[in-house]
């Protein structure tokens, strides 16, 4: 009944809003977005939008549209144009999750850059070019779910990340499909592909069984109040 409630106050509330008071544009190609299929979006410090799609990375501005790709043979440039998922870190940096690993915008050089980690039980550091399903930033740090690496945990955007070792204790590949943080307790929500939810712990770096039962997902949302959706 809890969720019937909730959800009824979001059609009903977004009936009224839609019908009143904002008004709808549409933001397609032929307004300089890059593709029509939008992937995920974002919204930064300054009040920028920025879109993922299977065709690169968009900012807009409220006017215009400034589209990054992948250049061939620039490693400054996108890794990848196929993207899942954006946010930012406690420096304003923008991270960008593709499906060949990670990106990082720096906007004061205006250039990228691909992020480095450890696997765990290893002290060599590699780029992060495993799919990025979700990134999610907590506190000061920044928690990356990968397809097959499971989560990496980095505490700064040009510190080395550490890879958070499978629940079972084993080095099997594992995957992270979704991310939610809970500033009030300062705990992590993972989800694990057919494994279950996980809880982490950034005090500790824990990670430990949160409720069984599901199997997949592709988006958490932590209320305030502790509440859980996931879908």
């Amino acid at each position: 009944m809890k969720f019937a409630i909730y959800l009824y106050l979001f059609l009903w509330g977004g009936h009224c809003l839609a019908s009143d008071t904002l008004s709808v544009r549409y933001l397609g190609i032929d307004q300089g977005l890059s593709n029509n299929a939008v992937t995920c979006i974002y919204r930064d410090h300054n009040g920028f939008m920025w879109f993922g799609t299977y065709d690169g990375l968009n900012r807009y501005d409220g006017y215009s549209f400034h589209v990054f790709r992948n250049t061939i043979g620039d490693s400054a440039s996108l890794l990848d144009n196929h993207l899942y998922c954006i946010n930012s870190d406690k420096d304003n940096k923008i991270w960008v999750g593709s499906g060949k690993g990670a990106s990082v915008y720096d906007p004061g050089r205006g250039t990228f850059f691909t992020p480095r980690y450890r696997k765990a039980n290893s002290s060599e550091s590699i780029p992060l070019c495993d799919a990025v399903l979700s990134i999610k930033k907590a506190g000061n740090a920044m928690l990356v779910g990968t397809a097959h690496s499971g989560l990496i945990v980095f505490t700064d955007s040009r510190e080395t990340g550490k890879q958070i070792v499978h629940p079972g204790g084993t080095d099997a590949a594992y995957n992270v499909s979704a991310i939610a943080y809970d500033s009030i307790r300062q705990v992590a929500w993972i989800f694990i592909t057919d494994i279950g939810l996980y809880k982490y712990e950034l005090r500790s770096g824990r990670l430990s069984p949160g409720a069984s039962g599901l199997t997949q997902c592709n988006a958490i949302f932590a209320t305030s109040n502790g509440d859980l959706f996931i879908g």
